[in-house]
């Protein structure tokens, strides 16, 4: 059965939204398909808070690295380098195996009218990079992120 197959058969949807990607998949369809939806954002509990705080805590000791936004979803990180352009972060860090998203969720190749309304310069909003975390997240992979963004920024040059 295909997804549109399923709000077909069940026009009416309630979807439980945390914030990730898997939520947001499936919010997107049903929004697509379904005839009504309903979301509510839920707290996911497979994520401690401890986990998110260290992991806050460790990369916060990277020189110049900003924390973006409030970090009220209970996975996902957003922080700065600021004058590193993102997409830089994304590809070199994708080579080491690390997986992280560019910009704010809501940009397509220009800067994000999110981190704009946020009132963030043009710099810092450009830097913007989104980490989540997930159950099979481990602290040694916290601690990869953390040599491979702090190798980025002692090395790379800013560019904007």
């Amino acid at each position: 059965m295909t997804i549109r197959e399923f709000f077909k058969e069940n026009p009416a949807a309630a979807v439980a939204f945390s914030g990730g990607v898997d939520s947001a998949w499936l919010l997107h369809q049903a929004v697509r398909y379904a005839q009504r939806t309903a979301a509510y954002f839920v707290r996911s509990p497979f994520q401690p808070d401890f986990e998110l705080e260290d992991a806050r805590e460790k990369l916060g000791a990277i020189p110049d690295l900003r924390f973006v936004g409030p970090a009220d979803a209970p996975h996902i990180l957003a922080l700065s380098l600021p004058g590193y352009p993102s997409q830089n972060i994304v590809t070199e860090l994708s080579g080491q195996g690390i997986c992280i998203s560019a910009g704010s969720a809501c940009h397509r190749g220009k800067a994000s009218h999110v981190l704009t309304a946020m009132g963030l310069d043009k710099r810092t909003a450009a830097g913007t990079v989104r980490v989540s975390f997930g159950p099979e997240t481990s602290f040694e992979d916290v601690d990869a992120l953390f040599e491979a963004l702090l190798a980025h920024r002692n090395t790379r040059f800013p560019m904007l």
